[in-house]
């Protein structure tokens, strides 16, 4: 899998009774980090957690109109000298 970040909007809610005049009619701008699970010329799906076993944690699945931008990560193997 691969290591992404994804920027993407986002529609936004108001939770009660709102003054009309008071409405944000502003979409939300989001930031996201994780592995890319599956992809569709529709829709991106990620998770910020896979297990031994195939599974997957809280996937997320994005509309691709909503995504401005995909970025992959490179990730090191982790075997450097100094432990980091």
């Amino acid at each position: 899998m691969k290591l992404v970040i994804v920027e993407w909007i986002d529609s936004c809610v108001e939770y009660g009774w709102t003054a009309i005049s008071e409405v944000d009619n502003k979409a939300s701008k989001c930031v996201s980090a994780g592995l890319l699970v599956k992809e569709s010329p529709d829709a991106i799906t990620m998770t910020t957690s896979r297990s031994d076993y195939h599974r997957v944690s809280e996937p997320i699945t994005i509309p691709r109109c909503c995504i401005k931008r995909i970025r992959c990560l490179k990730v090191s193997n982790g075997n450097s000298k100094d432990g980091s």
